[in-house]
């Protein structure tokens, strides 16, 4: 009998941070990189309960609109089109030619996929994978993938990793101007 309370008690510490403290640490992390990012560039960013996005960065001349995508990792993100994009992930780390054996479409990035936001200023997409992705893909036709960078998009939205998106931004700042 002691076994099974020692079981339900640390079943119970596993859900609470799983589903409790994980989650206050990822919007913590990534609020914080938001302001110090907005205080770098002087923009103004607004955390949104909307369904498409999660955040919005704000200057005179663009809005940002951020989809925060959460993968584990390894993983890896490919495009198939503009309002596909697929998410595979697990195996060994560091496995030259490996292959991920889990696989799913990332459904909840639809709508942010396929809206057509409105504004006078102009509008860049992104979708902010957390923590980090291994590759960005996206299919050029069937049976060709070429890797997503910042100096690409992947059919007008840019796909950034939590880890390198302070570097990324800049670069991404530059680029839209």
């Amino acid at each position: 009998m002691e076994f099974l309370y020692i079981f339900l008690g640390i079943m119970v510490v596993i859900i609470i941070i799983e589903f409790g403290v994980k989650p206050v640490v990822k919007n913590k992390e990534i609020t914080a990189l938001l302001n110090e990012i907005s205080l770098i560039h002087n923009l103004q960013v607004k955390k949104v309960k909307h369904n498409d996005y999660n955040y919005i960065l704000e200057d005179d001349d663009n809005i940002y609109y951020i989809r925060v995508l959460e993968v584990s990792s390894p993983a890896c993100v490919t495009v198939n089109c503009k309002t596909t994009w697929s998410l595979t992930w697990g195996g060994a780390k560091n496995n030259p030619g490996k292959r991920y054996p889990n696989q799913r479409y990332v459904n909840e990035l639809i709508e942010f996929l396929k809206d057509e936001y409105q504004s006078s200023k102009k509008i860049v997409k992104i979708v902010l994978i957390y923590k980090e992705c291994e590759k960005i893909l996206k299919y050029i036709n069937e049976s060709e993938l070429k890797e997503v960078t910042i100096k690409e998009d992947a059919y007008g939205i840019k796909a950034l990793n939590y880890i390198n998106f302070k570097e990324s931004f800049e670069e991404l700042k530059k680029g839209v101007k």
